[in-house]
């Protein structure tokens, strides 16, 4: 059930994975400028060389598939919100191709980098973020499980609409909270300390390969697309 939803980690032995997150968050940072003032050969060349960086580290897309629906369709209406206000083709494709981008991007950050990795990497925000982290994973599990098992019995998208938003929302609402009881309770259970720093995560020659390549890959962007 953990591998429907988005915004997971998985281990893998790839260079992503054994990269620290300070550095893989100065990349992100990085390519973002590039998305600024795109123009439509640099968003495709862009996009692509995303394409090719998650083939390179053994992105497991198949895990994602169902979920990056929702994206492409908002992909989508972005591109034709921006297209229906300036009435250019260009807009549509670079709008829905850079929010394609953005999602990969998270993607790729998100299904490389532990929340323990990210607690190390910042030790004085360790055990909030390490916290905050977790439940976003479990939100979206509790979820996508309401949304099957209302499937599951047969309930209708369209009838009803309004009581039914309602109801699942109240649903998810005290499925949340009782699952974070049962988080509280493990914790408490660990003899959890909240004011406990992690150990710093150390640097590697990984990183710096990693920043370097991001810098140059950037340069080479800008200056010829």
């Amino acid at each position: 059930m953990v591998e429907l939803n988005l915004f997971h980690y998985h281990d893998r032995h790839s260079f992503l994975n054994k990269t620290h997150p300070l550095a893989k968050i100065l990349t992100l940072l990085l390519f973002s400028t590039l998305l600024i003032k795109a123009t439509v050969l640099r968003t495709l060349l862009f996009f692509l060389f995303l394409i090719l960086v998650a083939i390179a580290t053994s992105f497991p897309l198949h895990h994602y598939f169902r979920e990056l629906r929702f994206f492409i369709v908002m992909a989508l209406i972005i591109g034709l919100a921006r297209y229906l206000g300036s009435s250019q083709g260009s807009d549509f494709f670079i709008s829905a191709l850079n929010f394609a981008s953005i999602v990969l991007m998270g993607l790729l950050f998100s299904d490389s980098t532990a929340p323990d990795e990210l607690s190390g990497a910042f030790p004085w925000w360790g055990s909030s973020l390490s916290l905050t982290l977790a439940t976003i994973p479990l939100v979206l599990d509790t979820a996508n499980q309401l949304t099957l098992a209302r499937k599951a019995r047969g309930e209708g998208v369209w009838s009803n609409p309004f009581k039914r938003i309602a109801s699942y929302t109240t649903a998810l609402l005290d499925l949340l909270l009782e699952k974070s009881a049962n988080l509280e309770e493990a914790l408490i259970a660990r003899f959890y300390d909240q004011r406990q720093r992690p150990p710093f995560l150390k640097f590697s020659y990984r990183d710096l390969i990693l920043v370097l390549f991001s810098l140059i890959a950037t340069g080479l962007f800008m200056l010829f697309t």
